[in-house]
């Protein structure tokens, strides 16, 4: 990264250095060029005098002319030849030019045109005009040139830093170390990179915790009812009696079908943690989503009664979020209660300031306070609890954690337990 820095930073001053040298070229030499004509053009008219006077005096008085004329002037005045002043002067006035302004010797001088092509009046030295020098222009522009080269390095120095934290996380990230997080707060102009970056580890370190739970979980949750499988397919190949192979067929059945149910939960369990591409805008009425579940329940357990509150029904409940994930919370709650209750089950649900609570009761034994908190982990049972896989609860915490919300086990009013689960009223980027 400090070579990025390094490389970055020395093409920033080699553009000022060369936009600098620009400046120069374009700037100075014209500006010599236009006070040349400016000189040229005011002594023009001292020239022209000059040589009327010189030219018609008699010729044995041009020298004593020439002597008057230089007591005009405040600076040196001669007749020279032509050949005696610098080529481009030359060439100029032997181009048709009347008045020329040249440097030799780093003075200043003015020529002009006489009649007689061999010679010429010669103005000079002159007195300089008050300008800034070249050198004097460098100076300050290589002035100018450091300070901004200095801003600029004070101004690339955090971006670099913050680079820098960048990169060593992404190599941390790289090498397995998922949990790190970089500090957004000193992010600076890199903010959205690092959010994006810590999302990505937090995305993947669950995929990754999901995929580790999946793995141990499935490995030991297959085993029971795959051996039972295999040892009734074993005794079918010696038993005779048809009542025997019958119970052994519905042994297979029941094993298969614990299969299906397992598969079908693990599948339900990993499609939670997919992303949604957006927060759901939609409200799903909560009433009619309850009476088909329990008219499935009904079938299964006749024996119990399954209520539907009231003030429900009357309140016109609605969950903003999907049908098939409220089906889910649902019907997994109600599926954990139609195991333990003993006689019935009721829904109830009620609006609050932040969201709406949905609850779960049975009048069955309950759960424990020390394993409230463990339902909700993936393949986690009672000991009283063998005839589900452990997925079910562990997807309802999961669905509400992806919605902000949250799932807890309380005493229910009926004696036995109550599912209380927490749906907000909106749904945050970070919960989604």
């Amino acid at each position: 990264m400090s070579r990025l820095f390094l490389r970055f930073y020395s093409g920033v001053v080699f553009i000022l250095t060369v936009a600098w040298l620009m400046h120069l070229a374009l700037t100075i030499q014209p500006a010599d060029e236009s006070n040349s004509k400016v000189i040229e053009t005011a002594m023009s008219g001292s020239v022209r005098m000059t040589r009327l006077s010189y030219e018609t005096a008699e010729p044995s008085g041009r020298d004593q002319t020439l002597e008057l004329i230089r007591r005009q002037f405040d600076f040196p005045v001669d007749k020279v030849s032509i050949d005696d002043i610098p080529f481009p002067a030359q060439h100029r006035m032997r181009l048709g030019d009347d008045v020329v302004y040249f440097r030799a010797n780093h003075l200043s001088y003015v020529v002009g045109r006489m009649t007689d092509p061999t010679t010429a009046i010669l103005f000079g030295p002159l007195p300089e005009l008050v300008e800034q020098s070249r050198w004097r222009v460098l100076g300050g522009m290589s002035i100018v040139l450091l300070v901004a080269a200095g801003a600029i390095f004070i101004l690339l120095r955090p971006v670099n830093r913050q680079l820098r934290d960048l990169e060593i996380a992404t190599q941390a990230f790289a090498n397995g170390k998922l949990d790190l997080r970089i500090n957004e707060e000193s992010a600076g102009p890199l903010k959205n990179v690092v959010v994006s970056l810590n999302q990505l580890a937090a995305r993947t370190e669950s995929l990754i915790k999901t995929q580790q739970e999946l793995m141990q979980g499935v490995s030991h949750e297959l085993k029971a009812p795959l051996s039972r499988i295999q040892f009734a397919v074993e005794l079918m190949d010696s038993e005779q009696d048809p009542l025997k192979i019958e119970h052994r067929m519905q042994v297979i059945r029941n094993g298969a079908n614990e299969l299906e149910e397992m598969v079908n939960r693990l599948l339900q369990y990993v499609r939670t943690d997919a992303p949604r591409s957006s927060s759901p805008n939609w409200r799903v009425p909560l009433e009619p989503v309850v009476q088909q579940i329990f008219e499935g329940e009904r079938l299964l357990h006749p024996e119990l009664t399954y209520v539907v509150d009231p003030q429900m029904v009357t309140d016109d409940i609605s969950i903003l979020g999907s049908v098939n994930d409220l089906t889910c919370v649902i019907s997994n709650t109600v599926r954990n209660a139609s195991r333990f209750a003993k006689q019935q089950i009721i829904v109830r649900a009620y609006r609050t300031a932040k969201g709406t609570i949905i609850d779960i009761e049975d009048d069955g034994p309950g759960i424990p306070e020390k394993n409230r908190l463990a339902v909700f982990r993936p393949f986690e049972r009672l000991a009283d609890d063998r005839g589900s896989a452990g997925l079910g609860l562990a997807l309802v915490g999961r669905i509400l954690k992806r919605y902000g919300g949250w799932a807890q086990v309380e005493t229910s009013t009926l004696g036995g337990c109550r599912i209380r689960t927490f749906w907000p009223k909106s749904v945050s980027p970070k919960a989604s």
